[in-house]
């Protein structure tokens, strides 16, 4: 407050009443309120007969241009004052009828603040998304002259300050009320605002496993993303040319040889890369000689329901309601329902096993119950190996001869390895590789026409609730360092070959439209089992989305005279291309095998569009037969075909392949 104190004035009321005297006068000028105001303030007159004051104003001392009539009272806000300028005041008194002043008090005199009202405000910048560093800068205006601003800062998460401009580190990104709260002598001001503090995001950090790592040639690769942190896209590189975007992808390597596999997981943050070594090695050579292997099941078809045996037997099987996933524990695996999943593949002289046995595979149980649970059976009982068992959930294996009983039950969604032998002397199971119990056993395994079965059976339903993959049965009884060295080993892919057809792009082109099928007759040059028909398809003539192949037996009229006959097995394929296009097949009932030098025909159809093929009719070797019908939606159980579509000396450009 700025206070002038005027001394004694002697204000006298002078020729028109004597008795109206003035005593002690004293005239001051108090603190500013606002711009162009003023508080003014006096001490009262003692003298009788004063009924008021007025107040004489102007900006020359002693020179009043204006005044104003305040009352009996003893202080007065001035306003409408020129901000920046200097007022001179002085007082008069007066009587009741305001006949008689007296004369004019000390003079006191101010200047006009130009504003008196104190404001706050901020501002708040981030230097940079990397940090949640943020810089506040304050601003005040309207402080009174002679005082020092305190500064009180909130930053919203129960952190303060007392500096002018301070400098916040937030523990996270979010928003926060920052308050700012200023005081000046007497005055305060306070401002709010909610600030957004950002963090860009981290980069991720790009991670992940491979099963096997080390392969040989044809066997999938599982890899497993592990990556962490926020994931928008994936980046595979195998090393050999191929790339995926897939989260989980799986590989087959077609040349032996070591190879940096990559990963780049990219996020908002940016980018990460991971890489690791796959190893391949040639294909070993799997046969039954001096090894005992009478079937082997790695599960790595791409397609069909055929499963096949990779021991060199030929013993392959036909799945039923069970699913091929990926990954398994080498490569592929099936995964059973617990219902009605199963595997069953044809008895055979070399699964008639008799004297000593091992049944492998890997398991991973979806659940654990007190019941009996096929991960192989072999006719009834005549030899098995299972997952659980109603004795307190162990693994049992066993057959005709008797059974041998784990020590505890299988870990849930945990790969095991299981294993169970018989030398006709002791039995023995073995968990991961390593013996868990034995028994004294003697007498041979009986035999039966009973089917081998994986994951369940047609005579107890006994059907596993899981994954099964590398299955192998041997017809003596394994070592515990070979059941080890199993354990660690993919069964691997087997290598499909060209059993029969033409593998060449015959010259001449021609079509069939839908509903009509062609079937060419051909010769196997070797014996195996079919997986799938390769034709080309002529890309000026083809409009068709889809086709259907199948394979049929020769059939012989009583002209002698060769026709298509029972279908064995077909597939069909909805994606198409120009060229060569490959249909993994499946047979109609069990597993089926073609013979050197016996003839079969391949056939195909569409039903929407037409097909175009390729063929010679000059100096083929083979038959060519279209359908009796022309309305076929698909292709029939037993062929019938057309007269006038008869051709002889003819080649197709279609071909069988299988193992």
């Amino acid at each position: 407050m700025n206070t002038v104190f005027l001394d004694k004035p002697n204000p006298h009321f002078r020729g028109l009443n004597q008795s109206i005297l003035l005593g002690l006068f004293l005239f001051l000028v108090s603190s500013y309120v606002f711009a162009g105001a003023l508080n003014l303030a006096w001490d009262p007159s003692t003298s009788t007969g004063v009924a008021g004051y007025k107040l004489y104003y102007g900006q020359a001392s002693k020179n009043y241009t204006s005044s104003v009539d305040v009352g009996n009272t003893t202080s007065y806000q001035m306003t409408g004052l020129t901000a920046g300028s200097t007022y001179f005041f002085a007082l008069k008194a007066y009587n009741a009828a305001k006949s008689i002043e007296s004369s004019f008090s000390n003079e006191a005199s101010a200047t006009i603040s130009a504003t008196t009202t104190l404001t706050a405000d901020f501002t708040a910048s981030q230097s940079s998304t990397s940090s949640t560093i943020e810089s506040f800068t304050s601003t005040v205006t309207g402080i009174p002259s002679g005082t020092v601003p305190s500064y009180a800062w909130n930053f919203g998460d129960n952190t303060t300050s007392t500096a002018s401009n301070p400098t916040k580190t937030y523990a996270a990104a979010g928003t926060y009320t920052v308050n700012l709260n200023v005081t000046a002598g007497t005055t305060s001001a306070a401002k709010s605002k909610a600030i957004t503090v950002t963090l860009a995001a981290a980069p991720p950090v790009a991670n992940f496993s491979a099963s096997p790592t080390s392969t040989t040639v044809g066997v999938s690769v599982s890899f497993a993303d592990t990556s962490t942190g926020s994931i928008t896209s994936r980046s595979w590189n195998f090393g050999d040319g191929t790339t995926s975007s897939l989260q989980n992808p799986t590989h087959a390597y077609s040349a032996v040889g070591t190879y940096t596999v990559s990963l780049t997981a990219t996020g908002s943050g940016g980018s990460n890369t991971k890489t690791s070594a796959i190893t391949v090695s040639a294909t070993p050579s799997v046969t039954n000689t001096n090894t005992g292997l009478v079937a082997a099941y790695g599960f790595e078809e791409a397609s069909g329901t055929t499963v096949v045996d990779a021991s060199g037997n030929g013993n392959n099987g036909v799945m039923t309601n069970a699913v091929r996933v990926a990954p398994g524990k080498f490569g592929n695996a099936l995964q059973f329902n617990g219902t009605n999943a199963l595997v069953k593949i044809n008895d055979s002289a070399s699964l008639k096993l008799t004297t000593g046995m091992t049944l492998e595979a890997w398991v991973m149980p979806s659940a654990i119950n007190n019941l009996w649970k096929d991960v192989i059976e072999k006719g009834d009982d005549n030899y098995f190996l299972m997952a659980t068992s109603n004795r307190s959930s162990v693994p049992v294996g066993g057959g005709t001869f008797g059974e041998i009983n784990g020590t505890s039950a299988l870990p849930v969604n945990t790969w095991t390895h299981l294993a169970v032998t018989y030398d006709g002397v002791t039995q023995r199971l073995f968990v991961n590789g390593a013996q868990v119990s034995s028994i004294a056993r003697t007498g041979n395994i009986a035999t039966s026409t009973g089917p081998l079965q994986i994951g369940g059976d047609s005579i107890y339903g006994q059907y596993f609730n899981g994954y099964i993959d590398e299955v192998r049965v041997y017809n003596r009884a394994l070592a515990q360092t070979e059941i080890a060295a199993d354990k660690d080993r993919a069964i691997g892919a087997v290598t499909s070959k060209v059993l029969m057809g033409d593998t060449k792009v015959e010259s001449f082109a021609n079509y069939k439209t839908q509903g009509v099928a062609l079937a060419h007759q051909v010769v196997p040059t070797i014996s195996g089992s079919p997986t799938q028909v390769s034709v080309y398809l002529d890309s000026s003539l083809t409009t068709a989305t889809s086709i259907k192949v199948g394979v049929y037996t020769d059939r012989v009229d009583s002209s002698n005279i060769h026709h298509a006959g029972t279908l064995l097995a077909q597939g069909t394929l909805g994606t198409l291309k120009a060229g060569w296009n490959s249909v993994p097949i499946s047979p109609l009932s069990t597993p089926f095998t073609v013979t050197a030098g016996k003839p079969y025909w391949l056939a195909i159809l569409t039903t929407a569009g037409q097909f175009g093929y390729r063929y010679n009719s000059v100096s083929g070797t083979g038959l060519l037969e279209k359908s009796s019908s022309n309305r076929l939606t698909n292709l029939p159980t037993t062929w019938t075909g057309s007269t006038s579509g008869y051709i002889t000396n003819a080649t197709m450009s279609i071909y069988g392949m299988g193992n």
